[in-house]
């Protein structure tokens, strides 16, 4: 964990800006290529939803905006080791949220990440990891959409990012999906999230061979 010094950091200004906004989040929507997770998932039999997570859990702990958050009152680049899924059985309507701490390996993720969605029955896990949460990721896979709006805590100081994705789709030969980022404008800007889908394209390409 790294403390922000506010008197020098070069992104005071900025922050201080959107610290007026009452609610600070927004969100942008773009088409990912994700044909290289899907085919991976289908020949490992593990679950393409938590496969894509992973990639996204690898490249946020790239981008350093999105690792800031407040701790103890002070605004601090933290060790976020735990992600959040919404879950949802097949043959069931209730959704569950699902934490699943980071490992190595991503096939070892999607198992673990099974493990815990079906051993929880309440619809949070037994132990808060929001201090320690770097995002929660939810998807919508019976339609297309070209946008989505989160549920909001209210609270200035809420800095996990929010991560959505639609129905996935063939188009030429590659299978596609609307990709929603929603994230508090104090700390994230059009540029962070630039820098988030370059990674986040690096990941898919690296480890889904």
């Amino acid at each position: 964990m790294k403390k922000i010094d506010l008197t020098t950091w070069d992104r005071r200004e900025f922050f201080e800006c959107y610290s007026n906004n009452k609610m600070p989040m927004f969100g942008i929507t773009t088409p990912l290529d994700v044909t290289k997770v899907y085919n991976f998932a289908k020949r490992e039999n593990i679950s393409f939803y938590f496969s894509l997570g992973y990639a996204l859990f690898r490249a946020l702990k790239d981008v350093e905006d999105f690792n800031i958050r407040v701790v103890d009152g002070e605004l601090v680049v933290n060790d976020n080791n735990w992600i959040n899924f919404v879950c949802l059985r097949k043959g069931e309507r209730n959704i569950r949220f699902i934490d699943v701490e980071y490992m190595d390996d991503v096939v070892e993720f999607c198992k673990l990440g099974k493990i815990n969605d079906d051993n929880q029955n309440t619809l949070f896990s037994p132990v808060s990891r929001d201090n320690n949460c770097i995002a929660y990721i939810t998807c919508l896979p019976w339609y297309e959409c070209t946008d989505i709006t989160h549920p909001k805590s209210g609270d200035l100081d809420d800095f996990i990012p929010r991560f959505a994705w639609d129905k996935i789709k063939d188009v030429d030969g590659r299978k596609m999906v609307n990709f929603n980022v929603e994230a508090n404008h104090r700390t994230i800007d059009g540029y962070a999230i630039g820098m988030l889908l370059e990674k986040l394209n690096y990941y898919i390409d690296k480890i889904f061979n």
